[in-house]
Order: C-alpha cells, then structure tokens, then sequence
C-alpha cells in the first residue's frame, strides 16, 4: 500500500506542475467559458436547452471556432490517463476526470456546422480528434468529416493515412471508405495502406478501394487475395467482386480463393466471382456448403443476391429456416425467409410445406418468405390463410401481411378483418405495415381505422 501511495504522491505532485495555469486574457478566458457552457448544455440538456445552445454558438460565429476546437483537444494527458487507471486499480481512491469527452463530442458535432467548419483550424481539429480515447468523441469526429465531405476534408484524411498513429491512419481510412468514390483522389494513399503492417487497416482499405471501383485498385487489391490475414482477402474479394464487370481480368485469381482455407474468404469470393462474371455455377456449391457452419448469414445473403440462379440452395436453406432462432422474427429479420424470398418462386413449393411445420417460429418465417415473393407467390394463398387463426400470434401477424403483399383481390373478406387487427396492434412497426396495407386492399376500411 505504501508503495501505491507513493506512486499516487509522485503523480500528483508532477500533474499538479505540469497543469499549473499562466496568465491569461480575462477576455478569451470568459469567451471560453461561454462557449465551454454552450456545449456542456448541448451534451446534458434538454431539447430546448440544445437548441438555445446551438443559436447561442451560431450568434457568436466564426470567433468560437478556435475555443470549439480547444474544447475538442482538451483530451486526457498521459498523466490524466495514469491517474485514472490507479483510480480504477485502487478500490478506495476516487480520481474526477479533468476533461468530458461528451464536450468533446459536441464540440466535433459543431466544428461540422457553419460557420465554424469554414475556419482553417477546425478539419484539422477533427483529424486529431480521430486519435482521441473516447470512442463517441471518435464516432462524432467521423460524422462531421463524412458530412464536410471529399471536397472539404479529403486532403487531411488522406494526409492522415500517412501518420504513425495507427488509430487516425485506420479511423481516417474508415471515413474515406464511407465518401464512396468521392475518395478517388486518396486511391494512391490507400493502396499503401494494403501493406499496412496493422491487418485492420488494411481491410479497411481493401473496403475503401472497393467502393472507390477504380481501376488503378485492381492490382493492389487482387494481391491482397493472397495477404496472410485471412480477413484481409475475404475483403480483398468481396471489394473486388463490388467492382463488377470492371474486375474481369482477375476473376480468375478469386476463383481460386473457393478453396480458401478460411470460410470467409470462401464466402467472400464465391459472391465476388458471381458480381464480376455472372456466373453462379461454381459460386453456389461454395456457399451451399458454408449454410452448414454457425453464423452463416452473410451466406444465405450472398444466395438471394443471386435469386433464381441460387435455386439449388432452397433445400440447404430450408434447412437453416428451421434451426434459424431469432427472438422477434417480425423486428428482426431472419436472414433464410429473406434469402428464400429473394429466390422467390423456385422456394415456393417448399416455403408452402413449412406453413404446417409444427414450429411456430419455422411458420412463421415461412409466411414472412412467401410475402417476400409476392404475387408471384399466390399458390400459398389457401395455406395462408387458415394462418390468419393460428394459435401463435407471430405467425397470424405475418400471415396477415404475406396474403396482403400476394393477393391480388381475391381473399379480401379474410384478409380485411386481420388487417384491422393488426393495424391496432400495440408494435407501431407492424401497424404501420398493416395500415399501409389495408389503404391498398380496402381505402373504407383503412379510412375506418384512422377515425378510431
């Protein structure tokens, strides 16, 4: 303990000499203070007091700027930070935080507004900010570059791939990756960025690239196929397969990754071969065979992009409707009945045998899938309707809403009264759906439940 308590003494005495203040303006310290203010009431009060905040700043304008961005650099130090880990290591020592970083937020948030954002000092400030500790004030700083886009912020994001931290170099490329092709300028920077001795990074790039869809990419990313971080050539491929057709020359090198060690890069690249070349025929084998393994949904998505050309995957996603657990099935989509509904009609035959399967939950996704097909389902119409009774209700909601996107006229005396039920169903989800639904099958009846 004494030992502890030295250390604490030590700390202390260095933080204390380290953060003595120095004269100060009377006048900038109070500006500060205002501003200070303003944020701390965007970060704890209510709307109202947010909006007076943020009019307060936008009265003040450009000046505030500089004292928005010393808020934002207002991080804990190494001091700060070597403190509040003795706090957390020390039952009894209780340390406050010298700094908010909900402050810090809010002062990222506002750096993206006018007329702050036109100040030379404030994308700078958010390009530090993406090294900051706290992952909301990262988050935030992300948003507001994103917002001020390529035009504004694409030099210093790209400049920040060239920093020695790797925090900003892999949150400055996750923002280039979101900007699209409007991050074309930075194609140079993030193809180093594929030899990035961080693998996180490099996926990200990989990710960048591929939303880039250039093709001075091409080359960069078909190594990174053979990178020895497997999640690095799953997103090499999948990035590659999101350029198209444009990739064609190298669909040869993915096609080869099928029989990757790694599942994902399997996955990854069976879907890329099919968005580059069309072809499904050796691409659905692959992702057949990887429905077997836990977690297999980016599979079954990978299936229903190819709709009909995954016909041979209904029986093996049929499958994984039945052992599919999703706790809302109505909120929360489960991926087979939205795989299968894409395939749509060569699923309908088996999706009409799963309406009587003794499992609520596999009737119910079925019903959710059939409504997926659409009017192209119309053959399960006399088995969903006695659904409309069913004991479970989940599997009458979804029911309801299956026979209201296939049927086209025909079983409006059964449909209307469940429609009704559920348009005043407690879960404003599923009522909106309802009462959409109703507007188009029976405007009266909708009519009738909106005077209600």
């Amino acid at each position: 303990m004494k030992k502890w308590f030295f250390i604490l003494c030590i700390a202390g005495a260095v933080s204390a000499a380290l953060c003595l203040p120095g004269p100060a303006d009377p006048d900038v310290a109070h500006q500060q203070q205002v501003v200070n203010h303003q944020l701390r009431n965007l970060a704890y009060g209510d709307y109202e007091t947010r909006n007076d905040a943020r009019a307060s700043l936008l009265s003040i304008g450009a000046p505030a700027t500089e004292f928005v961005v010393r808020a934002l650099d207002d991080r804990p130090g190494f001091i700060d930070r070597t403190l509040a880990r003795l706090s957390r290591r020390v039952s009894w020592l209780s340390i406050p935080a010298k700094t908010d970083h909900l402050l810090r937020q809010r002062a990222a948030e506002q750096l993206a507004s006018q007329p702050l954002c036109e100040h030379p000092a404030a994308i700078p400030a958010l390009i530090r900010a993406l090294g900051d500790d706290s992952s909301v004030v990262v988050e935030q700083a992300q948003q507001s570059l994103r917002h001020l886009g390529p035009q504004s912020a694409l030099p210093a994001l790209t400049e920040a791939l060239h920093t020695r931290n790797k925090v900003v170099r892999l949150n400055a490329a996750e923002v280039l990756r979101d900007l699209g092709a409007g991050a074309a300028p930075a194609t140079s920077a993030l193809l180093l960025r594929l030899r990035d001795r961080d693998p996180k990074i490099r996926v990200v790039a990989a990710h960048a690239l591929g939303n880039i869809g250039s093709a001075p990419a091409l080359n960069g990313l078909t190594s990174a196929l053979a990178d020895k971080s497997a999640p690095v050539r799953a997103a090499a491929a999948f990035a590659l397969g999101s350029m198209g057709q444009s990739a064609a020359a190298v669909a040869p090198q993915i096609r080869q990754r099928l029989a990757d060690a790694d599942l994902q890069v399997r996955v990854a690249s069976a879907r890329a071969l099919w968005q580059i070349t069309g072809d499904a025929t050796a691409s659905v084998p692959v992702l057949i065979a990887a429905l077997k393994q836990p977690n297999a949904w980016d599979s079954a998505l990978a299936l229903g992009a190819m709709r009909e050309a995954a016909s041979n995957a209904v029986p093996a996603l049929i499958e994984v409707i039945e052992r599919e657990k999703v706790s809302r099935p109505l909120r929360e989509m489960p991926v087979s009945a939205l795989a299968l509904g894409k395939i749509g009609v060569p699923a309908v035959p088996a999706l009409i045998e799963m309406t009587a399967h003794s499992d609520a939950r596999v009737r119910t996704s079925a019903a959710m899938a059939l409504g997926f097909v659409g009017t192209k389902a119309d053959a399960a119409i006399p088995r969903l309707v006695p659904l409309l009774r069913d004991a479970n209700a989940d599997v009458q909601r979804a029911a309801t809403l299956a026979i209201g996107n296939i049927d086209s006229g025909q079983h409006v005396a059964a449909l209307v009264p469940a429609l009704i039920k559920l348009a005043n169903d407690d879960d404003i989800f599923l009522s909106s759906l309802a009462a959409s639904t109703l507007e188009r099958v029976d405007p009266e009846a909708a009519a009738s439940v909106r005077r209600e």
